[in-house]
């Protein structure tokens, strides 16, 4: 009974500081766009969570969401992002019009952007290039337009 008591009372005290760390399992990801032609349209910015997807299908979006531009730059935040591997792909829609505008051969004709700035060459990068490990309260990231 005594035992019993003991770990009842030790329980007790512990539960509120399990319930903070669990909490705490959840932070923001705040992403920096740079290197952009000009400050017309928006940044729209799709979250990953899978490799499934990345980066072309909507469906298999975790988050998304679009930023201004302003003086050529842009700034958004994902809030309560659970900790764990990502990748953001992104592109600057010039003419608001939602989908990343290609030329016949389909190449971009709009500035587009990946996490860890991977090296684009004849394909979009594969989720693990551009994953990255989100497990602080805040992780900060910059995106370099291509």
């Amino acid at each position: 009974m005594k035992c019993l008591l003991v770990f009842l009372l030790g329980f007790i005290l512990i539960l509120p500081y399990n319930q903070k760390a669990i909490a705490q399992e959840k932070g923001k990801i705040t992403i920096c766009f740079e290197n952009l032609n000009n400050s017309n349209g928006h940044i729209i910015a799709a979250l990953y969570n899978k490799k499934d997807g990345f980066p072309q299908d909507r469906s298999k979006v975790f988050m998304s969401t679009k930023a201004e531009i302003k003086d050529k730059k842009a700034y958004l935040t994902f809030e309560n992002v659970p900790f764990g591997e990502y990748a953001i792909a992104s592109f600057h829609d010039e003419n608001d019009n939602g989908v990343m505008d290609k030329n016949f051969f389909g190449i971009p004709k709009e500035k587009y952007g990946f996490s860890n700035n991977p090296k684009v060459l004849f394909s979009a990068p594969s989720f693990d290039d551009a994953k990255f490990m989100h497990k602080l309260s805040e992780t900060s990231i910059i995106i370099k337009m291509k």
